[in-house]
């Protein structure tokens, strides 16, 4: 249920900001987040973003294939 929460939760958030979310994917044991966009476009968007702004942050943005989303 947490889970839940908080997919809708950065869904939300990524979708005002970056662009229409199609998935999330929560690994709660790695603290991992996988967030699938509808197009490249927004994907890039937030990878950017991150990059510029969480200086000091343990947050680390990349792309990765859709088979990782399965």
């Amino acid at each position: 249920e947490m889970e839940n929460g908080l997919s809708q939760e950065i869904g939300e958030e990524c979708g005002e900001k970056y662009g229409r979310v199609e998935r999330i994917k929560i690994d709660i044991e790695g603290r991992l987040v996988f967030i699938k966009f509808t197009d490249q476009v927004s994907a890039l968007r937030v990878r950017m973003h991150l990059i510029y702004h969480s200086a000091g942050l343990s947050i680390h943005a990349c792309l990765c294939m859709i088979e990782q989303l399965r």
